[in-house]
């Protein structure tokens, strides 16, 4: 897999700290040939930053993008969360 599309918005200023720090992420897409990832870079308090990914199954000695293999669809099904 490759990652075609990457977006930021950074919404609070993150500062050096030492308290716990996540990155919450699911799949908020999924088609034939790719999906798309969220996350949330945040604490308990604050959303730090929010983004998205696309990424794309390809085939390397082919050098071209490829469909999801029934197996790989069933994996990433596993995270799609639905929109609200």
């Amino acid at each position: 897999m490759v990652i075609s599309r990457h977006e930021i918005d950074y919404r609070y200023p993150l500062l050096p700290t030492v308290y716990p720090i996540r990155v919450e992420t699911w799949v908020t897409e999924a088609r034939a040939a790719s999906f798309k990832l969220a996350y949330e870079v945040r604490d308990d308090d604050h959303v730090y930053a929010e983004a998205t990914s696309t990424l794309v199954a390809f085939d390397v000695e082919a050098n071209r993008l490829r469909r999801f293999t029934p197996e790989e669809r069933e994996f990433i099904g596993r995270y799609v969360v639905p929109r609200p």
